[in-house]
């Protein structure tokens, strides 16, 4: 009989240790699985920070990642988990952004993205004379009032661009202008922390405020 007892007292200890390891493993990766997710977060924000501003570039109006050196992408904006910082370099032929952040582990990162430099100094081209076969578009600017993800830090527009204006515990806030042909279609997109949290939507042109 005490072997008996002694025997099931040993199996239900190594039954509770067994139970332990595993617990311990499913916490391990856990913790794995949301410092992936982070992980990936942090570069979709990146990549859309990155494109906006050389958006931004295209249409002669920076705003972000307008230093050539690397810069806080938002100093007015503060950022609980991750600060991003980031730069414009110009080349001959290239403008590239590069964007940097520190992941879940704290390692430095860098991501660059390029794309055909645009000449803003151009002049820009001269109306149709009257009576040429080409039209002159009638180009307005429109102002439009968007929100979306309250973690957002950017927001990109159709022929302009957006600034930040107000945020709550629910949604950010932009201000949004554009010039754009009046009538035309003007897209809109605000960045969320990951991208199924970027919100789209358009309007009209239509020469005022919406």
């Amino acid at each position: 009989m005490r072997g008996a007892r002694g025997f099931s007292l040993i199996g239900v200890l190594v039954s509770l240790l067994v139970l332990a390891f595993g617990v311990l493993a499913l916490l391990r990766l856990q913790s794995a699985l949301q410092l992936g997710e982070q992980d990936a977060g942090d570069y979709a924000y990146a990549t859309n920070l990155a494109q906006s501003a050389l958006e931004e570039g295209k249409a002669c109006v920076p705003v972000l990642c307008a230093n050539a050196d690397f810069a806080p992408a938002h100093p007015e904006t503060s950022v609980p988990v991750v600060a991003f910082s980031c730069r414009t370099t110009q080349g001959a032929d290239t403008t590239t952004v590069a964007v940097r952040w520190h992941d879940a582990e704290g390692s430095e990162r860098t991501l660059e993205v390029a794309s055909p430099r645009t000449d803003c100094t151009a002049p820009p081209p001269e109306a149709s004379e009257p009576g040429s076969d080409v039209p002159v578009p009638d180009t307005c600017l429109t102002v439009l009032t968007v929100s979306g993800d309250k973690h957002a830090l950017s927001a990109k527009v159709t022929a302009g661009r957006c600034s930040k204006a107000g945020a709550d515990n629910r949604e950010s806030r932009w201000r949004c202008e554009s010039r754009a042909a009046k009538g035309s279609l003007i897209e809109w997109t605000v960045f969320g922390k990951q991208s199924h949290k970027d919100t789209h939507g358009s309007a009209t042109a239509n020469c005022g405020p919406r």
